[in-house]
């Protein structure tokens, strides 16, 4: 099921830091919010809708408890835009055009100290720098899954979303009236572009492909901190990649979403020692990962009425290449391609979902 879902209000996604009023005044943002955001406000979407069900929340009766997401994207009118691989540099010559090129898989050298067998290397004659809060439209992302090492033209995040900062103080629960020494500054963010900058007219929404739980074809969920509104409506649209063929036995597994894995950055089914394992009937070995720094997850258990431990979790858009060491090259698809790279308690929340790309060298 596919929701398009459009902020009424400007919107504000805590990330992982912690904030205590009185002993700060700035509380960050994170944007693109985490799964755990929409799995959360469909859970409260369906009991508004049904409070006779309220009573089974978070017990073994919880209607719920199927509800699955799959994948979270922006979408700029009606352009969808995934997050940018990390395997992917810009070059620092080019300032006129927003462009970048794929690294190449090449062997590690014999005197390097890298412990992974393959290294991902910048196209001859460029000067390379990595992306930040990068997209890719569809057909673009489309090439690169299927290997392509052309040109891949990028938009950037801050064309699509508007910062708009907003100043508060805490109010006395009590008596309604502002405390002393506990004035505050939130990153707000309107999903419009600057209307001044050019850069960009149609507004920006999410597409959430979720599964398990029934909701009305069009209604309103509240999002993120500070309760804001978003209206939504069931739509109907091909918008999945379809998984691209490789050879010599070597793909990439993309991270559509943060994915939050046993082992750190490396799933529970591959040996930290020799980077092999089994999965599903595939052996495997990874042969290189271009990976950015970890985000931290957390978020409040309403049952336990405390927060929940902090995870860290690998960014979307970090990949991984691996080498088939054993097994039927077509189950690859089947077995990842829109799945999680690692099932746990998370991934039915969205995390850690991977589509799976061709390798060239």
């Amino acid at each position: 099921m596919l929701l398009k879902i459009k902020a009424l209000d400007p919107l504000f996604f805590r990330d992982g830091k912690p904030f205590t009023m009185g002993e700060d005044f700035w509380a960050e943002g994170f944007f693109p919010p985490f799964p755990s955001v929409f799995y959360g406000a469909l859970r409260t979407a369906f009991f508004a809708e049904n409070p006779s069900f309220l009573p089974n929340a978070t017990t073994d009766k919880d209607p719920t408890l199927n509800l699955r997401i799959r994948s979270i994207l922006l979408m700029n009118g009606e352009t969808i835009y995934f997050p940018c691989p990390l395997d992917v540099v810009k070059d620092k010559e080019e300032t006129e055009v927003q462009r970048a090129y794929p690294l190449q898989l090449s062997p590690a050298g014999r005197s390097s100290n890298y412990f992974l067998p393959q290294v991902l290397t910048v196209p001859e004659g460029r000067e390379a720098e990595t992306l930040s809060g990068a997209l890719l439209e569809r057909l673009t992302f489309i090439d690169y899954l299927s290997g392509s090492q052309e040109a891949l033209p990028y938009r950037m995040i801050s064309e699509f979303v508007t910062e708009e900062p907003k100043i508060g103080i805490t109010l006395d629960r009590q008596y309604r009236r502002a405390e002393g020494h506990k004035l505050y500054r939130i990153g707000m963010k309107r999903l419009a572009p600057d209307r001044g900058s050019g850069l960009a007219t149609k507004e920006t929404s999410f597409l959430v492909d979720y599964e398990g739980l029934e909701l009305p074809n069009k209604g309103f969920i509240r999002l993120g901190g500070e309760g804001k509104v978003a209206g939504y409506e069931t739509i109907e649209r091909k918008w999945l990649p379809q998984p691209a063929p490789f050879g010599e036995k070597r793909f990439k597994l993309y991270l559509l979403t943060p994915a939050v894995l046993a082992n750190g950055w490396l799933p529970e089914w591959l040996n930290e020692k020799d980077l092999t394992g089994n999965y599903r009937g595939l052996s495997l070995r990874l042969l290189t990962a271009a990976i950015d720094k970890y985000v931290s997850v957390g978020g409040f258990n309403i049952k336990e009425n405390s927060p929940k431990p902090m995870k860290r979790a690998v960014p979307a858009g970090s990949v991984y290449c691996f080498e088939l060491l054993d097994g039927d090259p077509e189950q690859v698809q089947d077995i990842f391609h829109y799945r999680p790279m690692e099932e746990n308690s998370y991934s039915r929340e969205g995390f850690g979902t991977v589509l799976v790309g061709g390798v060239s060298t």
